[in-house]
């Protein structure tokens, strides 16, 4: 183990009293806020229509305004708000804050869907915002656009969550610093208690930055580590190796130099892959690689979750066997396959989330 121990970003501190200022309190115009069919958002981004495919959903704050029709929908907002809540982008347009989104959010998902969604917005990744459209892919590297912080901190100045008892218990379950949907996806399972389906192994930390000791670093490539799943108490980071970027070469009908341009870049990438295993091992980081087919079924899931516990039970930790066996009633069984189908299904793009 290093002599340094990791260094982690700390959050970006929150002044709860900075929602209380109300949109009553800063004379937002409600007057001015109408459901009209077409929403030019000019030069924010592409005119938003509604189409036979899509619902536009738009806020209003008195009744006789609202104006429910088969792509358009409305929402009675409360002139209550936080005056955060919403986001200024003209005179006449504001949007819903990340955090406004998320509360509303709550009445439609499960604790742990809502989780998942949380994890999105307070990760550096985003899902297409339709999965019929190939034109839009999940990103990845984004800034984050809301913290768990901020969320609580609205949530107490709303005047009215429907379903808060679900937000609250989603933000438990929340973890800041996701990289990519299957990180979520892996970090949920392990963390979540075993009535819900998780194998109840602790929060991880998400790509936490640890700092190479002054006496390794003539020895390694990089000054700062940022591992993905990483475990304090074991010292143990789950290390997913990513197949976002490896294509299909022969679906792709490619030419003979591309073909050797993606072996090339393909081989470089799993010779970083192992190079950067292999430092973080010299860190005293015990590495557990995790691909795509971990989470393929329970069964494989299990497999990487015996892996880390028995990582845990060499550090000191609880015996690897007691703690598998807890899991391996029926009940627990059942509810692990139901929670991993249902976060596998939440990574998929959805038209409706936003």
């Amino acid at each position: 183990m290093p002599d340094e121990i990791p260094s982690f970003p700390e959050p970006p501190a929150i002044d709860v009293n900075c929602y209380s200022e109300t949109l009553e309190d800063v004379l937002f115009p409600f007057d001015e806020a109408d459901a009209n069919r077409r929403v030019d958002l000019g030069n924010v981004d592409e005119p938003v229509i509604a189409t036979p495919d899509g619902i536009i959903e738009l806020g209003v704050f008195g009744r006789q305004k609202r104006a429910n029709r088969r792509h358009l929908k409305t929402r009675l907002l409360s002139k209550r708000l936080p005056a955060k809540s919403l986001i200024t982008a003209s005179r006449k347009m504001s949007f819903a804050s990340p955090e406004l989104i998320i509360a509303q959010l709550a009445v439609k998902y499960s604790p742990v869907q809502l989780a998942q969604i949380i994890m999105e917005f307070t990760g550096t990744y985003s899902l297409s915002p339709d999965a019929s459209d190939s034109r839009y892919e999940t990103r990845f590297g984004v800034p984050q656009v809301t913290t768990v912080s901020r969320i609580n901190a609205m949530m107490q100045h709303m005047p009215r969550v429907v379903a808060r008892h679900k937000l609250v218990d989603a933000l438990e379950m929340a973890i800041e610093g996701s990289a990519s949907p299957t990180e979520t996806i892996i970090a949920l399972m392990l963390s979540l208690p075993a009535e819900n389906g998780g194998y109840e192994m602790g929060a991880p930390v998400l790509n936490p930055r640890i700092a190479a000791p002054e006496n390794l670093r003539e020895h390694l490539l990089q000054r700062e580590y940022y591992p993905d799943i990483f475990f304090q108490d074991c010292y143990a980071d789950v290390e997913y190796e990513s197949t976002a970027f490896h294509l299909d070469p022969v679906t792709a009908n490619w030419q003979h130099h591309e073909l050797a341009l993606w072996r090339d870049v393909t081989a470089d990438k799993a010779a970083d892959d192992r190079r950067r295993m292999r430092e973080l091992q010299m860190l005293g980081v015990q590495v557990i690689p995790a691909t795509h087919k971990d989470i393929a079924s329970a069964d494989s899931m299990d497999r990487l979750a015996w892996a880390l516990a028995l990582c845990r039970e060499c550090s000191g930790g609880r015996k690897a066997s007691s703690h598998m066996e807890m899991l391996a009633n029926y009940r627990n069984r059942m509810a692990r396959e139901s929670l991993l189908e249902t976060l596998k299904a939440g990574s998929m793009a959805s038209s409706n989330r936003r």
